[in-house]
């Protein structure tokens, strides 16, 4: 009987006091996706998210908390729980339940057709503000045009396999960019169009 494959969510935390419980327990009602376990690494942000965290451990054998000294940001509060993650697949999301996680079943789709390295979830539209819908897409074609082979539909809505995790893990950089690294380090690379849901 061939081996079940496992998945490590790994979700940086700054706020989150209003969302980590119902993101936790709607993780752990996956159907036919095994999570083997839900890092939360906490960004040095809002007390009471950190204090929701270790309530979750304690509820869920799955739920793993990280409490980091000081700030250090998404990208690098990102690569920690990569870090500490032990699936074959590490999937990232926002802690705020704009990626909804019944999704994850279609990146997994994906990478499964495709045999992708990487996946990117990528939203049909935006339901944010004009004002912010406008800027994100200005800082986007900044980014592709610092970096060419940036993929287009990058976004922290990712799968990714466990062995370029971990070479992303080991490279070092004086800005952390982590879907900068990921570039450097694979072109199999695709995307899938999931839904913008408002927390």
């Amino acid at each position: 009987m061939p081996k079940q494959v496992t998945y490590s969510v790994v979700i940086p935390v700054f706020r989150g006091e209003e969302t980590l419980v119902k993101l936790a327990n709607q993780l752990n009602k996956l159907e036919g996706i095994l999570i083997k376990e839900i890092i939360f690494v906490f960004d040095n942000g809002l007390p009471k998210s950190w204090e929701i965290i270790k309530q979750l451990s304690e509820q869920y054998q799955n739920v793993k908390g990280i409490s980091l000294s000081r700030n250090y940001g998404q990208h690098n509060a990102t690569i920690c729980g990569i870090q500490h993650s032990t699936a074959d697949f590490i999937i990232t999301m926002d802690e705020d339940l704009q990626h909804n996680p019944k999704e994850i079943s279609i990146l997994i789709k994906n990478q499964s057709i495709n045999n992708s390295d990487l996946v990117y979830g990528v939203y049909y539209e935006l339901n944010h503000s004009f004002f912010r819908n406008v800027t994100s897409k200005i800082l986007k074609k900044l980014l592709i045009f610092g970096i060419p082979e940036l993929h287009r539909d990058y976004s922290s809505y990712r799968l990714i396999k466990k062995e370029i995790a971990n070479r992303m893990v080991d490279m070092k950089n004086s800005y952390t960019f982590l879907d900068g690294y990921l570039t450097w380090i694979t072109t199999n690379v695709s995307s899938v169009k999931i839904k913008h849901h408002n927390s």
